[in-house]
């Protein structure tokens, strides 16, 4: 899970600069993706 964490920190630092607003709505989604049921290796 750590790892996820951190690919998702990465790849919103390297994106914000040019898609600001769609980074910013990708920080703001801690409880979003909890509606969805993927799979373990996901």
């Amino acid at each position: 899970l750590e790892m996820a964490v951190q690919a998702l920190e990465n790849f919103i630092a390297e994106w914000k600069p040019k898609y600001r607003k769609v980074m910013e709505s990708l920080e703001n989604t801690d409880n979003l993706l909890t509606f969805y049921q993927f799979s373990y290796q996901i």
